[in-house]
């Protein structure tokens, strides 16, 4: 997998609380682009810099496990486009960020980088390569949130379960209150 388009999708377990947790990423510091749990905030960073956070200051809770994705495409001038989720619920990636496009960023980081360790528990990882689409997005992470037991987090209840053909596995309309 490269950098230049693509997706990652990470299943975990918070354990600590910690200012800069790199679930997993590209390049020296897995975070161009890459997934980091920052003082329990997920976000989605595209340049080392630039980062989208999860909507509504979300947090991982000591204890809790989660999911957290990105897809990203990048366009003319490096300008990256592309969408965060942190427990299903989804944002569009920070549109000001550029990526910048090295040899060093070729090599997929699990469990952070040198200076930036994950001392939670990385259960799954995937890798794409290429962005993944909405209803790809919410296959994969319907399927991890369901594996790992992140469901009763996922999306607040408010987004159905996916399998791998799109067909509703579990309704959240249905099974609201």
């Amino acid at each position: 997998v490269r950098s230049d388009n693509g997706s990652i999708v990470a299943a975990g377990k918070a354990t600590t609380r910690s200012s800069n947790q790199f679930v997993t990423g590209f390049g020296t510091t897995a975070r161009s682009p890459g997934l980091i749990v920052y003082d329990n905030l997920p976000r989605g960073y595209i340049n080392g810099t630039n980062f989208t956070q999860a909507p509504n200051n979300q947090q991982f809770n000591i204890g809790d496990n989660y999911s957290m994705a990105m897809a990203w495409n990048i366009g003319n001038n490096n300008q990256v486009t592309g969408q965060f989720s942190a427990d299903g619920i989804r944002v569009p990636m920070n549109p000001s960020g550029t990526m910048i496009q090295t040899t060093a960023h070729d090599h997929l980081r699990i469990g952070g980088a040198p200076s930036y360790r994950y001392t939670g528990q990385v259960n799954e990882v995937a890798a794409f390569e290429h962005a993944l689409t909405t209803d790809e997005l919410d296959r994969v992470e319907s399927y991890m949130a369901i594996k790992y037991g992140s469901s009763r987090n996922y999306a607040n209840g408010t987004k159905n379960y996916l399998n791998a053909n799109s067909e509703v596995v579990w309704d959240a309309t249905r099974n609201a209150g």
